[in-house]
């Protein structure tokens, strides 16, 4: 656990645990907390009911009725709509303007009232759907926060026997700690996500509820927290536990779908940020999980114009070595039946894998002949149609791969078989735009500042001869081991 967490719980002091016997398992006793403290029988009203609910608040306010007036079921009941921003719905406001935007969590003395009148009469049922919304909205900040807490430790303690020495015991080390999403963040790392939010009750639209965000909030700067930490490049203590973690929380039950939807930009930034100027490998995992949800990182109009830069590049960076391999796997495939490319492969592959380690090579795209995309489908499967077309005509050039680079804002383009490499100065408008569907050939030698051969050239000298170029045009000075 890093400063983050450990921060935040320097001053909480756990209670001592409560003695349920041998004969119930861990599991068995968690359950029954869940469903002692937070009620999982207890369901919340439909949308019609909680208008209903609204509207006869709405009333009882305007009739100007005291909480300690209301009758029992609406004492209880309210609580379902008594941390909402707008309870009592735009129709109260309508007819009661003074009702506007205004919340019952946001006047004191209304709400001060109702908690007192809640603590005397509401019980441990009022206490139970209180609790639902408290965990569903979470009112982190708001100065009502503390006597909430305490009103609702009050109610769910109430009574005897082992039932309230459960409830005891599970609000006072959890749910309703000052630092709870914190602490359950904490609890989290230990275990695995889903069950354990099953035996403490968040189950349904409470795993999903504003008290399990924080939670998540907190984790997530956890994960980002290490990319400070550890030397050249290591992953530090504790990292993948902690990733493991928030990505588990990230995902719904079913795993498909994110937990909470509006943080997506905030999972990308927190679990690539580790990666950010480490130079180390990104995971095929991450990638795999953050193009499920945000989109491909190179498409048009996705959320990834939301990530900030730094983060930007790390997924750049990745892909574009994941270009590389399926380029080279593709001339390997070529190379079966024509020499020629297999001539200089590998140290066309040296040079640019070079530049990436370097971390000057950001950006990668491949362009494929019609004639060779059977082949590559095969050999990347569905992913090589995601890569761009290449021309429109038959014969030996539809049988050709393009490679497209970005290297320090240089733009490289070279061909499957041996000829020379193209390279546009970074402010060519000229020079091929990445990422685009369809290229025609004429398209990728247009403009061109520099065509300079690597063929003819056993020593692998034109890669020397690149490295200048780059320095001179760009200031980037590179000490390749080959030179």
């Amino acid at each position: 656990m890093s400063g983050i967490l450990r921060a935040r719980l320097s001053e909480w002091q756990p209670l001592s645990s409560v003695d349920f016997g041998e004969s119930r398992t861990a599991m068995a006793t968690m359950e029954m907390v869940g469903q002692l403290v937070v009620g999982l029988p207890i369901h919340r009203p439909s949308p019609d009911c909680l208008q209903s609910l609204r509207t006869t608040l709405a009333n009882a306010r305007r009739e100007g009725l005291l909480p300690s007036q209301w009758s029992l079921t609406l004492l209880r009941a309210s609580g379902w709509i008594m941390l909402d921003v707008n309870p009592l719905g735009d129709t109260a406001a309508a007819t009661d303007p003074s009702s506007q935007c205004t919340a019952p969590i946001d006047d004191p003395v209304l709400f001060s009232n109702y908690l007192s009148a809640l603590a005397e009469r509401g019980g441990v049922l009022g206490g139970r759907i209180l609790l639902n919304s408290y965990l569903r909205l979470y009112p982190s900040g708001r100065p009502c926060l503390e006597p909430l807490r305490t009103t609702l430790i009050q109610l769910l303690t109430q009574g005897t026997g082992n039932a309230a020495r459960v409830r005891r015991a599970a609000v006072r080390h959890g749910l309703l700690a000052p630092n709870g999403p914190a602490l359950l963040a904490r609890h989290l790392l230990e275990t695995d996500p889903g069950p354990y939010l099953a035996t403490i009750g968040l189950t349904g639209e409470l795993s999903r509820s504003r008290f399990v965000e924080a939670a998540w909030e907190y984790l997530a700067a956890e994960v980002a927290s290490f990319h400070s930490v550890g030397e050249g490049g290591a992953v530090a203590h504790g990292f993948g536990a902690a990733l493991r973690v928030l990505l588990a929380l990230s995902l719904d039950n079913s795993g498909a779908e994110l937990r909470f939807p509006a943080r997506a930009i905030d999972l990308a930034e927190a679990i690539l940020a580790p990666w950010v100027g480490r130079g180390t490998e990104l995971p095929a995992g991450i990638r795999n999980l953050l193009f499920t949800h945000l989109g491909d990182f190179r498409g048009l109009d996705t959320a990834w114009e939301r990530v900030s830069e730094p983060s930007r590049k790390v997924m750049g960076q990745y892909l574009a070595g994941e270009v590389l391999e399926h380029f080279f796997g593709l001339l390997e495939i070529i190379s079966a039946r024509d020499s020629a490319v297999d001539r200089y492969r590998q140290q066309r592959r040296v040079l640019w894998e070079f530049c990436r380690a370097q971390g000057v090579l950001t950006d990668a795209w491949i362009a494929i002949g019609p004639s060779l995309l059977p082949e590559a489908m095969r050999s990347l499967g569905p992913c090589a149609r995601r890569y761009a077309g290449l021309g429109t005509t038959t014969g030996a050039r539809a049988r050709h791969v393009a490679l497209l680079l970005r290297i320090a804002g240089v733009s490289v383009v070279e061909w499957s078989h041996v000829g020379p490499y193209y390279l546009w100065h970074p402010t060519n408008m000229e020079a091929p735009r990445l990422y685009q569907p369809h290229y025609s050939y004429e398209s990728l030698e247009r403009g061109v500042n520099l065509i300079r051969p690597h063929h003819d050239d056993s020593r692998g000298d034109w890669r020397s001869d690149f490295l200048h170029h780059l320095t001179t045009i760009t200031g980037v000075h590179l000490d390749a081991p080959f030179l």
